[in-house]
């Protein structure tokens, strides 16, 4: 594909500043798949990389959890203390929708897991120290879920890595495995995704970069960190990530459908799937998600009418979420008038 004069420059934008970087961008067009890679001078020979993933994964713990939903093994409106016996039934608890949405109630930035962590980490970022990463078991989730009081209602939309986690290990708890292994085993028996993994760092992993260029330690999941696997913690390549959206573009698995109905509108341009951001009234795609971590920035776009999707990855961090999202919008404008 020959990307047009406003897409290059965004691709331009992005690359120039990062010597270090490599972009793919991967498309699937009505059946087709293509692939581009780019480095701070241009588009050079492709060669299949493995990025993490960032929060794009939470898409997969979405499918994973809609499986379950579709075999009538869990419900939408369950509360999630139906999955937690630590957690009295009596009181009101979000359920798994609201989880699935992020308008349950729980804040972007979760409050560390006690007062103690927390001034430890005031402390340590004053000394310019790394700060700590207190570990997020089960006790301490379970703590902080008893000690936030939420009402009974759909919250405003805040993006919350910590509802997703609840929603991944409710879906655990039913299977009778740790998240780990389960995703795991989901992403590779049906999902069928030979380079994508969670809780393990994968041979032929990039090396990610800071946005100042500064190289950033790879991500590695510990097995008590239960809030990070089941939402940021993945690595993938473009291939997976676009068959991945050819599963759910084809409804190739009976339960993904159930990831595209809208479950909460956040406003008139912008619902909510399981997990998926919907893009209403646009003649490009339909369904979105973007992620991050400290060394990489991933998207994933398709849309079912016009037969398209879009991976874009690439080993530095970013804080420019617009850009990416116009870089996506844009290839996928020039798809959609093909």
């Amino acid at each position: 594909m020959t990307f047009s004069t406003k897409t290059t420059d965004l691709i331009k934008k992005i690359t120039a500043p990062h010597p270090n970087i490599q972009l793919t961008i991967g498309i699937l067009h009505k059946g087709q798949m293509a692939f581009h890679l780019f480095n701070h001078t241009g588009e050079i020979p492709y060669v299949p990389h493995i990025y993490e993933m960032g929060s794009i994964g939470k898409t997969i713990t979405a499918s994973l959890f809609a499986k379950y939903v579709h075999s009538g093994k869990m419900a939408l409106e369950d509360s999630m203390a139906k999955y937690f016996p630590a957690l009295d039934e009596a009181r009101y608890f979000p359920n798994l929708r609201r989880l699935a949405t992020h308008t349950a109630g729980y804040p972007t930035r979760y409050p560390m897991d006690a007062w103690g962590d927390a001034f430890r980490y005031v402390w340590t970022v004053l000394r310019g120290l790394p700060s700590p990463n207190p570990s997020m078991d089960e006790k301490n989730i379970l703590t902080l879920v008893n000690e936030t009081k939420l009402q009974d209602k759909d919250y405003p939309w805040s993006y919350a890595n910590f509802g997703i986690a609840l929603l991944g290990q409710a879906v655990a708890q039913v299977a009778g495995k740790a998240f780990l292994p389960l995703v795991n085993e989901f992403i590779s028996q049906e999902l069928a995704l030979s380079n994508t993994t969670v809780g393990a760092l994968p041979a032929g992993l990039l090396q990610g970069y800071t946005r100042k260029n500064r190289l950033q330690p790879p991500w590695l999941v510990d097995e008590k960190e239960l809030i990070i696997p089941a939402g940021a913690g993945f690595t993938t390549t473009a291939q997976d990530l676009l068959h991945f959206a050819k599963l759910n573009m084809e409804n190739a698995l009976p339960y993904l459908p159930l990831c595209h109905e809208t479950y909460a509108k956040v406003t008139d341009k912008f619902h909510m799937g399981l997990a998926w951001w919907k893009i209403v009234n646009t003649s490009a795609f339909t369904f979105h998600h973007a992620g991050d971590t400290d060394g990489f920035s991933t998207a994933l776009a398709f849309s079912k009418e016009k037969e398209m999707a879009i991976a874009i990855l690439y080993n530095n961090e970013s804080k420019d979420a617009q850009g990416r999202y116009h870089l996506t919008a844009g290839i996928s404008e020039e798809l959609a008038n093909k």
